[in-house]
C-alpha cells in the first residue's frame, strides 16, 4: 500500500507537501509536492524504509508518521524533519496470540495517551492493538501494547475513530461485520460495545468513515465500503453507546456494470463533513468508478450522488481516495492506484461547483505522478 499526506506547515499554501509509501517489494515513503494553483503534482523526494508499508497515518500533531508493513507482523514510526524528510524512529511487533496475518492498517488517537491502534489482515485474526507512544510520539518499545479481542475468524481491513477519540470502529472484512469499542479518555483503555452484522450476507466490509459522533460535533454518522457488493453503507450512531443503526446503502456503480466485475475499496469524508468520495475498482483491466455523495450538513446523512466517473486507470489492488485535510480544501482529494502491470501512481482529483455558484458539481483528475518504481501506489493521506 502507498500513502499520502499533508504535513502540518502547508495548510492554506498553495503548495502541499505529502507522503507516499511503496506497496510491496521494496521499502520507500516518497516525499510529493502539490501545487493548488499550477495543479502539478511532483515527487520530490525518495526516503528509506524499513519495510514496504501498506498504510501509513499521522500522529495527532503531524510529527510523526505511523506505518503497517506489508507481509510482516511489524508496526514502524517516522519522525517528519520536514516536508521532504522522514527519520526512522523504531519497529515494534505484534505479540505471539495475535500474529495471524499481516499488519493491515494503522491510525492514531487525537486524545492522550495517543496510541496507535493496529489491525492485522486477513486473519484469523482475534485481536486488535493500541500500541503506546513515547513523549516524541515514537511507537514504544519499551512497554507492550494492549489487545482486544474480536471472533476467531475476524479479519481486520479498516479501522475509524469518531471525531472526539470515544469510539473505535472496525470493518471486519473477514467475518462480515462491523464492530465498536469504546476507548477510555486518559488511560486509552479499550472497552467492547457491540458486533453489528453488516446490512447484508457476504457484502465484506473493507474500510469505515466517521462523521461526528461520540456526542461531539455535528451528527454521528459511519460510513462503511462494502467491497464485494460495492456499496458505500450509511448508519447512524447512537449518541450514547456508539453503536450503529443501518441507514440505506447506495451503489457505486453506474446502472447496468456488471457487479461482479468491480471490487470497491475506499470511503473518506471531506474537511467540513459535507461530501463524501468513495471508490470502485475493476477486477480485471477495465476502468473503475469514483463518485462523489452529497451528506446533509446537520445529520450527516448521504442525500445524493453529486457526481461519478470513471477513473484513469482500473485502480488494481489499491486505489485509495484522500480528500485534501485543510479548511477549504474541500474540492480537493488524493486518489492512489496499483495496477495489474506492476506500476501505478497518485493522482489529485478536483470537485468543480461546490460553492454553488457554477451549476452542477463535477469531478474530474488534474494531476498524476508516477514513481519508476513498480511498487506504487496505495493510501494516500492530507
Amino acid at each position: 500500500l502507498i500513502l499520502i499526506a499533508v504535513v502540518p506547515w502547508s495548510i492554506n499554501a498553495t503548495k502541499h507537501h505529502l507522503f507516499a509509501g511503496t506497496l510491496l517489494n521494496d521499502g520507500y515513503i516518497y516525499a510529493l509536492e502539490f501545487d493548488d494553483i499550477a495543479a502539478t503534482l511532483k515527487m520530490t523526494k525518495r526516503n528509506a524504509a524499513v519495510k514496504p508499508h501498506g498504510w501509513i497515518a499521522f500522529d495527532h500533531k503531524k510529527q510523526n508518521i505511523y506505518g503497517s508493513a506489508i507481509n510482516t507482523t511489524k508496526f514502524a514510526s517516522y519522525r517528519i524533519v520536514n516536508e521532504n524528510t522522514l527519520e526512522h524512529e523504531s519497529t515494534v511487533d505484534v505479540p505471539a496470540g495475535c500474529d495471524n496475518g499481516q499488519t493491515i492498517y494503522v491510525l492514531a488517537s487525537p486524545n492522550p495517551p495517543y496510541d496507535v491502534y493496529g489491525s492485522l489482515f486477513p486473519g484469523p485474526s482475534p485481536c486488535g492493538l493500541a500500541l503506546p507512544v513515547t513523549s516524541s510520539g515514537a511507537l514504544s518499545t519499551s512497554f507492550p501494547p494492549q489487545t482486544f479481542r474480536y471472533r476467531n475468524e475476524t479479519g481486520v481491513h479498516g479501522t475509524a475513530l469518531t471525531e472526539d477519540g470515544k469510539f473505535l470502529y472496525t470493518a471486519d472484512y473477514s467475518a462480515n461485520a462491523i464492530w465498536t469499542h469504546r476507548i477510555e479518555r486518559g488511560t486509552g483503555k479499550v472497552k467492547f460495545v457491540k458486533r453489528t452484522e453488516a446490512h447484508g450476507k457476504d457484502v465484506e466490509p473493507r474500510h469505515v468513515a466517521v462523521r461526528g459522533g461520540g456526542g461531539k460535533g455535528k451528527g454521528g454518522r459511519l460510513y462503511v465500503l462494502a467491497e464485494k457488493s460495492n456499496e458505500v453503507v450509511d448508519y447512524t450512531l447512537d449518541r450514547k453507546t456508539g453503536t450503529p443503526k443501518f441507514v440505506k446503502a447506495w451503489g457505486l456503480l453506474p446502472r447496468g456494470a456488471n457487479n461482479s466485475a468491480f471490487w470497491s475499496a475506499e470511503v473518506a469524508t471531506t474537511a467540513s463533513g459535507n461530501y463524501l468520495w468513495a471508490t470502485a475498482r475493476h477486477r480485471s483491466g477495465g476502468r473503475g468508478h469514483i463518485s462523489l455523495f452529497a451528506l446533509d450538513s446537520s445529520s450527516g446523512a448521504i442525500t445524493g450522488l453529486a457526481d461519478r466517473k470513471q477513473t484513469t486507470t482500473e485502480g488494481g489492488i489499491a486505489n485509495s481516495a484522500s480528500p485534501a485535510t485543510w479548511a477549504g480544501g474541500d474540492e480537493w482529494m488524493a486518489l492512489t492506484d496499483w495496477r495489474n502491470n506492476g506500476s501505478g501512481g497518485v493522482e489529485v482529483w478536483r470537485a468543480m461547483g461546490l460553492d454553488g455558484k457554477r451549476g452542477k458539481i463535477k469531478i474530474e483528475s488534474v494531476a498524476r505522478v508516477e514513481p519508476d518504481e513498480d511498487d506504487c501506489c496505495a493510501n494516500v493521506i492530507w
